[in-house]
């Protein structure tokens, strides 16, 4: 009878093991994220619609599966004026998107605004 435990205990033991090495063989690689996007976002400045921390000044940033991702190489001044009333400083904006997602980071082919339509009211 103490053989059957001893040999299931010496099992439990051989099982744990051999997962703790396979974890260990693995090594603290971390896949690299890509993604290649076709998408219609909302798009905003960074630090005044989204309120994302890692941005001081005004940025053009994407919204992406509840993520906000800040465009890289593109200036938010190109898009019009970030104060208007209807500018990317004031109200989240519609964009068409075409690009890759790599590492928290955004490349764009792509970048077209929709036309601005005002929320309408449903009272």
């Amino acid at each position: 009878m103490t053989s059957i435990y001893y040999k299931s205990a010496l099992c439990i033991v051989m099982l744990s093991v051999f997962s703790i090495e396979c974890v260990l063989a693995q090594g603290h690689e971390y896949r690299q994220h890509y993604m290649r996007l076709n998408l219609i976002v909302n798009a905003a400045c960074a630090s005044c619609q989204f309120k994302f921390k890692e941005s001081i000044d005004c940025e053009l940033a994407v919204e992406v599966n509840s993520d906000i991702y800040i465009i890289e190489d593109v200036d938010i001044d190109e898009y019009g004026n970030k104060k208007n009333i209807n500018g990317l400083c004031k109200v989240k904006r519609k964009a068409h998107i075409i690009g890759e997602l790599k590492q928290n980071k955004i490349s764009i082919s792509k970048f077209s605004l929709m036309p601005y339509k005002k929320k309408k009211k449903l009272y």
